[in-house]
């Protein structure tokens, strides 16, 4: 699942990040997450998909498709908390809402391929986390 700083936030990234940001603003009691909260994505910054698809473009003679991502599934309960932490409420309660859609349960790639054409995605998740709460802080 790509993201980065301007997403739109009808994406679950952006959206927790923001949701995050909020509830400290907001002094909220809980937060919540659609679904279980156990589906997984494998979240990787558009600045490495953008360099990775630079990287590949012309290495693939076959019309074979390459899939970019970091190969790390992270659930939406672990990315909340990882976001919570860098906004200062770690101790805020999930709460996951199962009424919610959660779409596919698990999605994350095979780094094969991008690796054998080489390509390694470089920015983690935690940088990512800190470039997207920044950039949302500065446009509220």
């Amino acid at each position: 699942s790509g993201y980065g700083e301007d997403q739109d936030l009808s994406y679950p990234f952006p959206a927790i990040c923001k949701r995050a940001i909020d509830s400290v603003i907001n002094n909220e009691k809980s937060f919540f997450v659609w679904g279980s909260g156990l589906q997984q994505r494998d979240f990787i910054h558009i600045d490495d998909c953008v360099k990775g698809a630079t990287l590949i473009l012309n290495k693939v003679n076959d019309g074979s498709a390459v899939n970019l991502s970091t190969g790390k599934p992270t659930s939406f309960i672990d990315l909340a908390k990882l976001i919570l932490k860098k906004v200062g409420v770690s101790n805020l309660p999930i709460v996951t809402q199962r009424s919610k859609p959660e779409g596919v349960f698990a999605r994350y790639g095979d780094t094969k391929m991008q690796n054998d054409f080489g390509f390694v995605p470089s920015i983690s998740l935690d940088e990512g986390i800190n470039k997207s709460i920044a950039f949302l802080k500065l446009i509220k």
